[in-house]
């Protein structure tokens, strides 16, 4: 029979079955019952008529039925703040007479990490659970008591009990309560790195305990390391270095690549700044002195270090008289006609000396260097060049278009590869492909050159007049001033090992062995020397 209630919860109406016969089964007893089907959010509403009927008593307290004699647990909805789970027999178990038995229990709803309790209750056949504190997982160990003279069976799903969560709660006095007001919250007081160890920390703790470990945070605070530059400092034990009369230890000094630079000099200022390294000027430190070897200072002497005191006049014009000069023969000037004199004396033809002048410089003139090295190439032409040859020609469709996916150049020759590394080194200007060369004090461009004009640079820059055949190291050098190309060193190498004009002057390496002669003996024992 349909019929229309309404809801007390939400006042609406909803439409019910009244009358309706079902089957009901309250722990092992079972009743006939008229009952109402309506869509509400309980799974089933018991009134008083029915315990009345079954003679069934709630037990508000340890919110169980007991029915005839028959406790039947009961749990709260999940609406609480802890968990409940109820105990069932896991597997058929027999219990004998007047003694302890361990039996595994199972949970109906297992939380790992959470530690419960089971009250300890009196079952229907006289046996009794003890109280155990277990964890609340599925399968769990309870002690059951059977203090009678017989043999009991125990089967699966037999009602044990019900688990409740273990939930801590301060129950401290009233002098307590007060002295805890009196503490400062040092948790507020945190700095910001300290937060993640009182986090780590503080989880399973209480309120009191939270405020004692963040003192003890804010009073050793320094010892914990600030940031990721910072170490921390800890002045607990002192201890000394004895070092006797040992010499300070030198490292030798490494050297970093031009790219890593400004990025390490950058870390340095931050470490100096923050004051976790500070300079040091005692014997012990490794000061860093730029040495550069003697051979390289062809233009440095004694004299060339004195410093000039004289006043240098630049009104002296060879040929004239320094007396009719407009510094009227200052001693500088002297100076000059004499050096002018001597020179007009032992040579006999003396053109006349340079003037100073000024040149103007066209703007739109696009004579770079390397083309005075390679004579009679225009740009235009150092264009074509790079165009016919196959690694130049990719180099300029990446500057064009933007270069090509990681998958794609592992299939190229080793100097596309090399390229696709450097890509941020190179650069595009009037169609031609430069390599950007940084050294400490500048930066320039230079040529990658094709494999068209490869020996003609080698050979500029080994067999010219002005090169006079140098070796591998200063061939190397002089190349690199204007030109790039991968395997450039080895080009080189190869070159000058087939260079018959280095090959006649270059010292043998092993010196040359006299071929031995056979020597016939006539005589034994004859002696030879």
């Amino acid at each position: 029979m349909k019929a229309c209630l309404l809801n007390a919860e939400s006042g609406k109406e909803m439409e019910a079955d009244m009358n309706v016969v079902a089957k009901l089964r309250l722990g092992k007893t079972e009743i006939i019952w008229q009952v109402c089907i309506a869509t509400i959010r309980d799974d089933i509403l018991i009134g008083m008529d029915l315990l009345k009927e079954v003679d069934g008593i709630i037990m508000a307290r340890q919110c169980d039925l007991l029915i005839k004699d028959e406790l039947i647990p009961g749990w709260y909805r999940k609406e609480t703040d802890y968990q409940i789970s109820r105990v069932t027999v896991a597997i058929d178990t027999t219990l004998e007479p007047m003694a302890e038995t361990n039996v595994i229990g199972k949970g109906d709803c297992p939380k790992e990490s959470v530690v419960g309790v089971l009250d300890p209750a009196s079952l229907q056949n006289g046996c009794h659970t003890g109280s155990v504190l277990v964890e609340m997982k599925e399968k769990i160990p309870i002690r059951i008591i059977n203090p009678t003279q017989q043999k009991i069976m125990q089967s699966s799903g037999t009602q044990l009990g019900k688990l409740v969560e273990v939930v801590d709660i301060d129950n401290g006095n009233s002098d307590t309560d007060n002295s805890d007001t009196d503490i400062p919250n040092y948790t507020d007081r945190l700095p910001e790195y300290l937060e993640p160890i009182m986090d780590s920390t503080g989880e399973n703790l209480t309120s009191h305990q939270n405020q004692e470990v963040a003192k003890l945070l804010m009073e050793l605070k320094n010892i914990f390391a600030k940031n990721d530059i910072d170490f921390g400092c800890f002045s607990g034990i002192q201890h000394q270095i004895k070092t006797g009369e040992a010499r300070p230890i030198r490292q030798p000094l490494r050297r970093i690549s031009l790219g890593f630079q400004s990025e390490e000099k950058a870390h340095l200022d931050k470490l100096l700044q923050s004051e976790t390294v500070v300079p040091s000027h005692s014997e012990w430190s490794v000061p860093v002195v730029l040495h550069r070897i003697g051979k390289d200072h062809c233009n440095a002497d004694a004299l060339s270090r004195y410093p000039e005191t004289s006043h240098v006049c630049d009104c002296y014009k060879a040929g004239m008289d320094p007396l009719t000069l407009a510094c009227n023969g200052c001693q500088h000037g002297s100076k000059l006609h004499t050096q002018w004199e001597k020179f007009e004396a032992d040579v006999d033809d003396v053109l006349p000396k340079a003037t100073r002048r000024i040149t103007a410089i066209d703007p739109n003139d696009n004579t770079d260097s390397h083309c005075t090295w390679i004579e009679g190439y225009s740009r235009m032409q150092l264009q074509e060049e790079q165009l016919k040859d196959s690694v130049t020609k990719n180099l300029i469709e990446w500057m064009k278009h933007g270069p090509p996916e990681c998958n794609h150049i592992v299939k190229e020759c080793p100097a596309l590869r090399h390229y696709w590394l450097c890509f941020q080194h190179l650069s595009m200007r009037d169609g031609v492909v430069y390599y950007k060369w940084k050294t400490i004090d500048d930066e320039k461009e230079l040529f990658i050159v094709p494999e068209s004009l490869k020996k003609e640079v080698l050979e500029v820059c080994h067999k010219s007049v002005l090169a006079a055949h140098p070796g591998i190291h200063r061939t190397v050098e002089k190349v690199r001033l204007n030109f790039y190309w991968y395997g450039m060193r080895n080009d080189v190498a190869s070159y000058i090992s087939c260079c018959q004009q280095c090959a006649v002057n270059k010292k043998a390496r092993k010196l040359a062995v006299h071929q031995c002669k056979i020597i016939r003996l006539v005589h034994q024992w004859t002696a030879y020397s």
